[in-house]
């Protein structure tokens, strides 16, 4: 009774975003979403070359490194690559994140965009708020409600409804075709490019903001700060998975056969012992004897976690190769090499930017590998004495 307690309570922690996830998944090389055909799930897709050209009934979230959407989404588009594209129509929410990005499309929702360069062109309409960061802002089409641009030269040359707040490094410049409806408020050192009547509300300049850094510097904030941040983590996380992998091989796909074996099932125990053994060691540090045993419990729970979090990626990386892999025939080869350790790392660290579902999955298959890590030592420790 109580382990169906259990059981049926994990499920309703996690019924909420998996079970509204009906889902269409694609990891490839190349992925094309032809003009005519429509996704009905949520669709998830990660790849080197991603064209969006039909329509999807559910959220959009993709990953690469060229990224284009000219269909019609139904709900909520999150793309992120080094370059960006969309022509398409949004019914609800559009995010972008890249290098160079470029909208060109109808938003029932809001706009955000992050990038180097951001493009917003003439035929855009936006429904909803706006919010871009970058280091070249250009903002033209039409926009009913407000409009926040954060960058170092930011033009504006388009027609903007409610209000407009700007923080720039360089310059802003209020091109021919621009008209404010509400207020301008603009931090920055220089004055306003602008010509008289094209702001119908209050205009604010001031001239005194100072930011905690030298804003002049965004572009190469973005690339040193944040690229930098990033790509260490990514890089570190890369390197030490492939040295543990390849000192550990066996142990590794040993790891990763208990893990997958009985997914569902280790995922449930990983869970289960994620929450059971700090709060087992809480309870021995209230007796004498027990506050040694907890101390070399926390050891043992910190040493595990570590573990799982670098073979987390490799056990991912398997999953994907025998789910997008027809030789396997279902069956799951306990082989490890290095295409498993990139793809899973890889892939794993970009879904974890994914709204929602992407968290969830990354913490799925940590559980996964939390316990499959345990049950490892636990044959190796115990079961072999």
């Amino acid at each position: 009774m109580k382990k169906n307690i259990i059981i049926w309570g994990f499920i309703f922690v996690f019924s909420l975003p998996i079970s509204s996830l009906g889902a269409t998944f694609e990891a490839v090389n190349e992925y094309t979403l032809p003009v005519g055909k429509t996704v009905s799930d949520n669709l998830y897709v990660l790849g080197k070359e991603i064209k969006l050209e039909g329509q999807t009934s559910g959220d959009v979230t993709s990953f690469g490194e060229s990224v284009s959407f000219s269909g019609e989404g139904q709900k909520d588009v999150f793309l992120v690559g080094a370059d960006v594209k969309t022509e398409g129509a949004v019914r609800e929410d559009l995010r972008v994140a890249g290098g160079s990005v470029l909208v060109e499309s109808v938003l029932g929702g809001d706009l955000i965009a992050v990038g180097f360069d951001v493009t917003v062109l003439p035929k855009t309409i936006v429904a909803g708020d706006v919010l871009i960061f970058g280091n070249d802002i250009t903002v033209s089409g039409s926009f009913a409600k407000n409009v926040r641009l954060v960058g170092h030269t930011i033009t504006i040359n388009g027609l903007i409804g409610g209000n407009v707040t700007v923080i720039s490094g360089s310059k802003l410049v209020l091109g021919p075709k621009a008209k404010i409806s509400g207020d301008l408020t603009y931090k920055g050192s220089k004055e306003i490019s602008m010509t008289e009547g094209q702001v119908m509300g209050r205009v604010t300049f001031d001239s005194s903001f100072k930011p905690p850094y030298n804003i002049d510097q965004t572009g190469h904030l973005f690339q040193s700060v944040i690229g930098f941040i990033a790509l260490v983590k990514f890089i570190g996380t890369l390197i030490i998975s492939f040295i543990f992998v390849f000192l550990f091989k066996k142990s590794s796909q040993e790891v990763v056969i208990l893990s997958l074996g009985s997914f569902w099932k280790s995922v449930l125990w990983g869970f289960l012992l994620l929450v059971a053994l700090p709060l087992l060691a809480l309870l021995m540090i209230f007796s004498l004897i027990g506050s040694y045993l907890a101390l070399l419990l926390i050891v043992f729970y910190f040493l595990i976690l570590g573990v799982a979090g670098l073979l987390a990626g490799v056990v991912f990386g398997r999953f994907l190769r025998k789910l997008f892999s027809k030789k396997d025939g279902g069956v799951l080869d306990p082989t490890i090499d290095w295409k498993d350790v990139l793809l899973g790392v890889v892939f794993l660290r970009l879904l974890f930017f994914a709204p929602l579902v992407g968290p969830v999955i990354v913490f799925i298959f940590f559980c996964a590998t939390l316990w499959g890590t345990f049950a490892y030592l636990r044959q190796r420790v115990w079961l072999d004495r």
